[in-house]
């Protein structure tokens, strides 16, 4: 949930909360279903303060940059609301990165550059 708040323009942890309350897409991203209790504001706090303590939260954003890099997955700045799925022409090579910058706490959306169609569940 943390990491939905940086990718949703930088959502202060009640905007968090807010948005997986009222958002299927991302009630789903986190594995929750609708009879699910989201997580409140305060438990993110917490998560995020213990995560700071113990030096692991520039750590773990390290090992998100890789597995995105890993992946292919396309980084960009802003808030992306469109809902629709378009092919990409940009093919990615394993190794490389597409990305202008790496992952950090700015504000930033993830799209996932493949070709591969979407399943419905």
């Amino acid at each position: 949930m943390l990491l939905m708040g940086i990718w949703d323009g930088g959502l202060n942890d009640e905007g968090v909360e807010d948005n997986a309350n009222a958002n299927l897409y991302v009630m789903r991203f986190l594995g929750l279903e609708l009879e699910d209790d989201v997580p409140e504001h305060s438990v993110l706090s917490r998560f995020r303060t213990r995560l700071t303590k113990a030096y692991a939260w520039d750590g773990l954003l390290a090992e998100i940059n890789r597995q995105i890099q890993a992946q292919c997955v396309t980084v960009s700045t802003g808030r992306h609301d469109d809902a629709s799925l378009n092919h990409s022409p940009r093919l990615c090579t394993s190794g490389t990165n597409p990305s202008p910058r790496p992952f950090t706490r700015s504000s930033m959306t993830v799209r996932k550059a493949t070709t591969k169609r979407m399943q419905r569940p």
